[in-house]
């Protein structure tokens, strides 16, 4: 009993220093207008509880506003960790996705921060679709063929299924070189539009 009391008050303790420095740092950044100065306190909370919620919130003010994108993927990463359900992890991951698309224009890791949502919600369509327009920007044609599948199956949308039918079948014939699974595509097209002049036309 006596160590749980001790544990305990040794939490409560830390906590109090925790919101102090935050204190700290807010003053340093709103008062004497020192966001440098904010950002090494911000951090040092961090070093003490990688999960106190008031400095992410705080560093991801100052990041993006002193532009330091790499810092703030940082600041994403941890909340992620910290976040208590999926949905959180989801759009945080969401958020280092773009970052490292638009202002870092690394789409590998753009890539990878997708995958990463997909692996803890593999039906999240802004995710399949946003992987889907990546893997086309670089080149990933079998990855992409897998993710229109997969979109496929999701769909209750004719037009849509169609289309990425159609899309398929030209990435098998155009990019993978695969001529029978670019038939089979444009042939599941027709199953759905038996009068696509688009599948018609590939099908020559």
């Amino acid at each position: 009993v006596f160590n749980e009391v001790l544990r305990d008050r040794c939490r409560e303790d830390l906590q109090r220093k925790l919101e102090i420095r935050h204190r700290i740092a807010t003053v340093q950044e709103d008062k004497l207008e020192k966001p440098e100065q904010a950002v090494a306190t911000y951090r040092s909370i961090l070093d003490e509880d990688g999960t106190f919620v008031p400095a992410l919130k705080a560093l991801e003010h100052l990041y993006t506003e002193l532009d330091r994108p790499r810092d703030l993927i940082d600041v994403f990463e941890r909340f992620v960790d910290a976040s208590e359900d999926d949905e959180g992890r989801v759009s945080y991951l969401g958020k280092i996705s773009i970052t490292w698309e638009e202002r870092l224009e690394d789409l590998p890791r753009a890539i990878d921060a997708q995958e990463r949502i997909l692996g803890i919600d593999a039906d999240n369509g802004k995710a399949l679709n946003n992987l889907a327009r990546l893997c086309r920007s670089e080149g990933r044609w079998e990855r992409l063929v897998e993710v229109l599948n997969h979109s496929i199956k999701l769909s209750d949308d004719g037009k849509e299924i169609i289309d990425h039918y159609l899309e398929i079948g030209e990435v098998y014939y155009r990019d993978i070189g695969k001529t029978d699974q670019a038939e089979q595509a444009y042939l599941a097209a027709l199953d759905f539009d038996p009068g696509s002049r688009d599948a018609l036309h590939a099908l020559g």
